[in-house]
C-alpha cells in the first residue's frame, strides 16, 4: 500500500493471527483434557500428563527451528525461486531434526533425556519415548505450512491461515477418539496432534498455491544460501532457546520431592498461558510485514499498547475470578491435586503480557531491519535468567512446581524484552527501525 499504515490494516493483519494462535494453542489443552480424563487402573493421569508434557517441550525445542521459516520467507520470499530456495534449506534441517528425535524415540538417549537430564520416573519416560515417535513427523508438516503461511501473510490473507487452525481444532475430537481404539495416554495425544497439523498444514498450503503461482519465475538477484543463513540462524537460535526454556524448567522441576506432579501441573498451566499468550508472538509477523516507514512504526507501537491492554484485562477476567475454578474443573476435569498445584502460578498471569507483547514487537521490528543478530544474545540472555529463577528447586525441593516454573519465563521474557529495547534504540539510531524500501509488504494486487 502507498498510504501509511492505520490502526484499522494492523487490525485487520493481526485479529485473525490472534484466533490461528489461539485454537493452536487450545489444541494442546484439548489434548490435555482428553488425557485428563483418561484414566485406567494401568495408567493414571497424571502420568499420562507428564509423558506428552515432557515429550511434547523436548520435540518443541526441535521443532520451534521451523517457526523460524516465518520471517525467513518475509524476507526472501520475492520469485518461485526463492520459495524453492527456503524450502531446500527447511528440507535439511527437515532430515536432521527427524532422524535425531527418532534416536530419542527408539534408542536408550530417550531414558537418559527423559529419565536423567529431565529426572521423569520410569512410567514417565515410557510414555515420553512412545510419543516422541509420532512427534519425529511433525518437522515436514511444520515447516511446509509455515512457508505456505508466510506467503499468505505476504498477501495479507491471515483469515486463511486461521480457517486452516480451525480446521485443525475441528479434526482434532476425531483423531482422538479414532485413535484412542488402539493408543493410549502419551502417544495418543502425540499421534493426534500429528495428525490434526497435517489436516491443518494440506489447507493452508492449498490456499497458498495461487498466490505462489502468481510470483514470478525469476525476478533479480537470488539471494545466497549464505545470505539467507546469515539472516536466520539467530532467529533459529531465538526460537530454540525459546524451547529450551521449557526443557530447562522440566529439568528443575524433576528433582523437586514431587516431581510428577510439577510437571504435570507445569505442563498444563503452561498451555492455559500459551493459549492467552501465544497470540501476543504474532505482533513479531506483524511489526515485520506491515512496517515500512517512520509512521508506520509509531502505529504499530500504538496498536501494541492497544493489545496489551485487551490481552491483560481477559486474563484478569478469566483467571482471577470464579472462572477459573470452572475452568480447571468443569471444562478441563482436571483432579483436584493438580488444580491446587497449578493455583499459585496461574495467578502470575497478569504480568505476561506487557513483557510478550514488547519482545515480540521488537523481535519483528529489527526483523523487518534485517538486524537479526541482537536475537541470538538476548536468547542467551533469556535462558540464563530460566536458569537463575528453576535454580531456586536446587534449595528448595518442597517448592511449587508451576509458581517456580510461571516466574521462570516471566523473568525470561522480561529481561529479554528490556534487551531488545536497547537493540532497537541502536537500530533506529543508525537510520530506521523498519523494513528497507526495497523489500515490499505484500504481493496482492488487492491493495
Amino acid at each position: 500500500m502507498d498510504r501509511p499504515l492505520t490502526l484499522k490494516d494492523a487490525a485487520a493483519f493481526f485479529v485473525p493471527l490472534i484466533f490461528w494462535a489461539q485454537m493452536m494453542m487450545i489444541t494442546h489443552s484439548v489434548i490435555h483434557a482428553w488425557l485428563a480424563r483418561d484414566a485406567s487402573p494401568t495408567l493414571s493421569p497424571t502420568v499420562s500428563l507428564a509423558g506428552f508434557t515432557i515429550a511434547f517441550s523436548f520435540n518443541a525445542l526441535i521443532s520451534s527451528a521451523f517457526r523460524a521459516f516465518h520471517p525467513i520467507s518475509l524476507n526472501f520470499i520475492r520469485d518461485r525461486r526463492s520459495v524453492a530456495r527456503i524450502v531446500s534449506l527447511g528440507g535439511a534441517m527437515v532430515m536432521a531434526g527427524t532422524g535425531f528425535i527418532l534416536l530419542v524415540a527408539l534408542t536408550p538417549l530417550g531414558d537418559w533425556i527423559f529419565g536423567v537430564l529431565l529426572s521423569a520416573s520410569p512410567a514417565v519416560v515410557v510414555q515420553a519415548r512412545a510419543a516422541s515417535l509420532f512427534f519425529a513427523w511433525i518437522f515436514p508438516l511444520q515447516m511446509t505450512r509455515n512457508v505456505a503461511a508466510a506467503i499468505l501473510m505476504l498477501n495479507r490473507r491471515t483469515i486463511l491461515m486461521a480457517s486452516g487452525t480451525l480446521l485443525r481444532l475441528i479434526s482434532l475430537g476425531g483423531w482422538l477418539a479414532a485413535l484412542s481404539l488402539a493408543l493410549r495416554g502419551a502417544p495418543l495425544g502425540a499421534a493426534a496432534l500429528v495428525l490434526c497439523v497435517a489436516v491443518e498444514a494440506v489447507f493452508v498450503i492449498a490456499f497458498a498455491l495461487p498466490f505462489y503461482r502468481r510470483l514470478p519465475a525469476a525476478e533479480g538477484e537470488l539471494a545466497g544460501f549464505g545470505e539467507i543463513w546469515r539472516f536466520a540462524w539467530p532467529v533459529v537460535f531465538n526460537s530454540v532457546l525459546e524451547n529450551a526454556m521449557v526443557v530447562v524448567i522440566n529439568a528443575f522441576l524433576g528433582r523437586l520431592a514431587r516431581p510428577d506432579e510439577a510437571l504435570a501441573a507445569f505442563g498444563v498451566a503452561r498451555g492455559l498461558l500459551m493459549v492467552m499468550m501465544s497470540p501476543l508472538r504474532n505482533l513479531s509477523q506483524t511489526a515485520q510485514a506491515l512496517t515500512r516507514s517512520a509512521e508506520d512504526l509509531r502505529t504499530i507501537k500504538r496498536f501494541t499498547w492497544i493489545v496489551i491492554a485487551g490481552f491483560t484485562l481477559a486474563t484478569l477476567l478469566l483467571f482471577y475470578t470464579p472462572l477459573r475454578g470452572l475452568l480447571l474443573d468443569r471444562v478441563m476435569g482436571l483432579p483436584l491435586v493438580l488444580r491446587e498445584e497449578m493455583t499459585p502460578g496461574i495467578l502470575l498471569f497478569a504480568l505476561m503480557p506487557l513483557a510478550w507483547s514488547t519482545a515480540a514487537l521488537f523481535r519483528g521490528l529489527l526483523a523487518g531491519a534485517r538486524r537479526t543478530r541482537a536475537l541470538a544474545g538476548t536468547g542467551v540472555v533469556r535462558l540464563a535468567a530460566i536458569t537463575a529463577v528453576a535454580g531456586l528447586t536446587l534449595i528448595w525441593p518442597e517448592a511449587n512446581g508451576a509458581l517456580v516454573g510461571l516466574l521462570a519465563l516471566g523473568a525470561a521474557f522480561g529481561s529479554e524484552a528490556l534487551l531488545l529495547a536497547l537493540a532497537l534504540r541502536k537500530v533506529a539510531g543508525e537510520g530506521g527501525a523498519f523494513a528497507p524500501a526495497s523489500v515490499k509488504p505484500g504481493l496482492s494486487d488487492a491493495d
